[in-house]
């Protein structure tokens, strides 16, 4: 069998692979608000660094909690209403971020933000993996992951102007978590333009459906490679949000404070070029 140049794979699947390359982008800008903010967020509240990486901390949790639920969600309702339903739980955290009165209530809302972002990533790379061809998936999936580093660039640009340009005051922060509400227009465009793929279609219509999965791809045949693909994931996500998530906050902290000492305008120098090598990574 001959492989399907990506040319012939027809417009519709690049279609749903800028899609999805759009929610990717839009995902990580609202995750990446918080080491943004973080300056302004430990001055407003008074936060200690265990108490900031609490907020961090919570947020992996629900990640990782996020995209096993809907996993198992997307498996029973449907890749393209699992999707629809994350955008609309981490755009409507994004909105209660913004008015958190307190670490408590801030701590809430990133943890529930964690779930809609970890479902999306889901939810998102399974839509496009059974849309394309097998022998094209892993170059669909790349462009949608690619969003990672996209939506890392615009957070830095929109902070920038947001924090040090337009001059917002001690609520600046605030409306960087409020404009991560703009995903949930999207949720009617995802209704309208993007059907279940077909082979979650045929796969619900058979009979012989899989009753618990996780006993198939734990089971001996798969036992070994799940387990690998786990821990290599697990180190690279270890390396990836170690540097990504507290970069912006280093480079912001005062010098007297072990940081670089530079504005968030400042640190945006650092962190284009730093993406864009993300993005031909991916």
């Amino acid at each position: 069998m001959t492989a399907t140049p990506a040319s012939r794979v027809g417009a519709w699947k690049w279609w749903v692979c800028g899609l999805l390359l759009l929610a990717t982008t839009i995902n990580y800008m609202d995750r990446q608000t918080l080491a943004n903010a973080a300056v302004r967020i430990v001055n407003e509240f008074k936060l200690t660094k265990e108490q900031y990486g609490d907020l961090e901390l919570a947020f992996g949790w629900a990640f990782a909690a996020g995209s096993l639920l809907f996993g198992f969600i997307a498996d029973r309702v449907g890749r393209t209403r699992a999707l629809m339903a994350t955008v609309l739980i981490f755009s409507l955290a994004s909105i209660g971020a913004a008015t958190s009165q307190s670490i408590v209530q801030l701590l809430a809302w990133r943890a529930i933000l964690g779930i809609g972002m970890g479902g999306e990533w889901a939810s998102g790379a399974v839509l496009v993996s059974e849309t394309w061809p097998a022998a094209l998936r892993n170059k669909a999936i790349s462009i949608m992951q690619s969003g990672w580093a996209i939506g890392y660039i615009i957070a830095a640009i929109v902070a920038g102007v947001v924090i040090d340009t337009l001059g917002l005051g001690r609520d600046a922060w605030r409306w960087l978590f409020a404009f991560g509400a703009i995903p949930a227009l999207f949720v009617l465009w995802i209704r309208r333009s993007v059907p279940e793929p077909a082979a979650w279609t045929e796969r619900r219509a058979a009979t012989n459906v899989v009753a618990n999965p996780f006993k198939v791809i734990f089971g001996p045949a798969y036992r070994a490679r799940t387990w690998l693909v786990i821990a290599l994931n697990s180190a690279v996500q270890f390396g990836y949000w170690g540097i990504f998530f507290w970069l912006p906050g280093f480079l912001a902290r005062p010098i007297s404070q072990g940081g670089a000492g530079m504005s968030v305008v400042g640190s945006v120098r650092w962190i284009i070029p730093l993406q864009i090598g993300a993005y031909l990574g991916y």
